[in-house]
C-alpha cells in the first residue's frame, strides 16, 4: 500500500488577480507528474453554474491540460459547496492557462448577464418609452466631453 501525501494550501482569496498570482506561485513548487487540485469557492451558485464548469472543462481539454489518471474530466462542479474543483496532472505550467480560461469564462458570463439585462429590462423600457434611448445616448456622450476646466481652456 502506497502512502500518498496530500498538501492543501490556500493560495489566494479575493479578486481574480490575486488568484492568478497565487496559483502560479504555488504551482512552481509542485513536482512534474504530480496531481494538482485547485478549489474555487464562490459566494453563491450563479446561473448556469454547472454549464460554465462544463465549458471550462472543454476549454482546458482543448488546451491540452491532462486530467488525473483514471479521470476523464478536469473540472467538477459541486453546487452544494458552491465550488469548482479543477484537477490536473502537472506536466507543464498549466496554472496560467487555467487562470486565463477562468478569466475568459468570467468575461463571457458578464457579457451574457449584460445581454440578459438588456433583453429583459431595457428593451421593454425602450419599447414603452421610445424617446428614452436617444436621451440616454446623448447624455452618455455629454458626460464624455471634458469640461473647459478639465480641458485647460481659459487657464492663464
Amino acid at each position: 500500500m502506497a502512502l500518498v501525501l496530500k498538501r492543501y494550501i490556500q493560495v489566494a482569496s479575493g479578486d481574480p488577480s490575486s488568484l492568478a498570482s497565487g496559483v502560479k506561485q504555488a504551482e512552481h513548487g509542485v513536482e512534474e507528474g504530480s496531481n494538482v487540485e485547485l478549489q474555487l469557492n464562490f459566494h453563491m451558485v450563479f446561473p448556469l453554474f454547472e454549464e460554465t464548469a462544463n465549458g471550462l472543462n472543454a476549454t482546458l481539454k482543448f488546451a491540452g491540460v491532462e486530467p488525473w489518471p483514471g479521470n476523464d474530466r478536469l473540472v467538477y462542479a459541486d453546487p452544494d459547496k458552491k465550488s469548482y474543483f479543477i484537477r490536473w496532472r502537472k506536466g507543464f505550467e498549466w496554472a496560467s492557462i487555467i487562470v486565463s480560461a477562468l478569466w475568459a469564462l468570467a468575461i463571457i458570463f458578464v457579457a451574457l448577464l449584460l445581454w440578459k439585462f438588456f433583453k429583459v429590462v431595457l428593451m421593454p423600457l425602450f419599447q414603452q418609452y421610445p424617446w428614452l434611448a436617444p436621451v440616454l445616448i446623448v447624455a452618455g456622450l455629454l458626460i464624455m466631453i471634458p469640461s473647459p476646466k478639465e480641458a485647460g481652456v481659459g487657464a492663464g
